[in-house]
């Protein structure tokens, strides 16, 4: 008798332990697509104010650019010429499953407040933000 109780306890110890393992790596496997872009986009913004160049570009697909290295070049020379700083994701606004808005506010290098939005891209390789194109912002007054 001894050992069936035994055998009983070892069998909920371990459907016990099971279900927490499979618990916990379906809430880990169940994150959101806003949640899975913004830990890009976190990564990517503190690498902009960081001003690094090369982590920086790990997390952009920037068809404005034929290259990594032209790509990389350019984030250099942003770097030096109009860096931001205290950058703060302000919204996120999710799209559909592999397309979601990260906006952002910053401050320039002339110290103003500007906001921009982030267009992030689930690909194969995971999110990354995506540049398709230049938008000019008005000039100010």
């Amino acid at each position: 008798m001894k050992k069936k109780n035994l055998f009983v306890a070892g069998a909920a110890v371990i459907a016990v332990a099971g279900a927490l393992t499979f618990g916990s790596i379906q809430t880990f496997a169940s994150a959101t697509a806003e949640e899975e872009a913004k830990q890009i986009a976190v990564k990517y913004l503190d690498a902009v104010e960081d001003r690094n160049a090369e982590e920086a570009v790990k997390y952009v697909e920037d068809v404005r650019f034929p290259d990594e290295a032209s790509l990389l070049a350019a984030y250099k020379q942003m770097n030096e010429s109009s860096p931001v700083t205290n950058i703060a994701i302000t919204d996120i606004k999710k799209k559909n499953s592999k397309h979601v808005d990260i906006t952002i506010e910053y401050v320039t290098s002339e110290g103003e407040k500007d906001s921009s939005v982030l267009p992030m891209v689930k690909e194969d390789a995971g999110w990354k933000v995506v540049y398709s194109e230049i938008k000019e912002k008005p000039a100010k007054k």
